[in-house]
């Protein structure tokens, strides 16, 4: 996508028939590198959904995304919003065309963010970050996301740990 950057790659049965959703799909572990997409991360596209993959800042392949590895911090979300953004119909891709026109639909389908381990820790950010120019987002698909009050300080078995409220006898 010239105007943002962005290295994606868009997975959907062809011809499109209606209705569908598009989904934005953000895989677990912790490297920016996630098209080609992996088999074992495939949604069923029999099933009506379009997966737009993308590989974020720091990646290895090409084409690729600029920037560096932040970890899933500010270039990634940048990242991510921009492939909301073409999902929704908003921005075109190197050929010219956006996601909608790619389909051959009248209007973009519902938009659905899917975060898989580590990839839904970077949704929920992105949705939360209001600097962004985010596209109306139907629906949050989390899967296995390591996110909740155990991990706030630090792992659980890290001994260097604060102990909080808890005896350790």
């Amino acid at each position: 996508m010239p105007d943002e950057g962005v290295a994606i790659e868009v997975l959907y049965e062809h011809p499109v028939t209606l209705p569908r959703i598009v989904s934005v799909v953000l895989p677990g572990g912790f490297s920016p590198d996630h098209i080609p997409a992996s088999t074992a991360n495939l949604l069923r596209e029999d099933a009506g959904i379009i997966q737009v993959y993308l590989d974020l800042p720091g990646a290895n392949g090409q084409p690729s995304t600029p920037g560096e590895m932040d970890h899933y911090g500010e270039q990634s979300r940048r990242a991510v919003a921009a492939a909301l953004r073409y999902a929704a119909g908003e921005i075109s891709d190197d050929a010219g065309l956006s996601l909608v026109e790619r389909i051959e639909a009248s209007s973009a389908p519902p938009l659905v963010l899917v975060g898989r381990s580590n990839g839904g820790n970077l949704a929920t950010a992105t949705l939360a970050d209001s600097n962004l120019n985010l596209p109306p987002v139907d629906g949050l698909v989390l899967w296995e996301t390591p996110a909740g009050p155990q991990f706030i300080l630090t792992e659980l078995t890290d001994e260097q740990a604060s102990y909080i409220g808890v005896d350790k006898q």
